[in-house]
C-alpha cells in the first residue's frame, strides 16, 4: 500500500522516510533486547532468552547475548574507575 502512494515520490522523501522508519525500528528492536536483559518480558530464564535471539534477528548483528554476559543480574557492568 505504502509503494502505491510514494510511487511518485522525489527520491529525498523516501530517503527521508526510510531513514526515519528504519532507524525508530532498530531503536525498538535495541530497547525491547535491553528490557529483556533485565529479565522483564517473561517470568523464566529461558523464554527471555528465547525471546532476545528472536528480537536480534532482525537487526543483523549478534547483539542479544552480548548483554548476557554481565551474569544472572542481567547487563554489562560499567567500568570502574580506580
Amino acid at each position: 500500500m505504502a509503494a502505491v502512494v510514494l510511487r511518485h515520490a522525489p527520491f529525498p522523501l523516501l530517503l527521508f522516510l526510510t531513514y526515519t522508519l528504519s532507524g525508530s525500528c532498530n531503536h525498538f528492536l535495541t530497547l525491547i533486547m535491553h528490557e529483556v536483559a533485565h529479565n522483564l518480558a517473561f517470568k523464566r530464564l529461558f523464554a527471555n532468552r528465547v525471546f532476545s535471539i528472536i528480537v536480534n534477528l532482525p537487526l543483523g548483528i549478534p547483539a542479544a547475548m552480548w548483554v548476557w554476559e554481565g551474569g544472572p543480574e542481567g547487563g554489562v557492568q560499567a567500568p570502574t574507575s580506580g
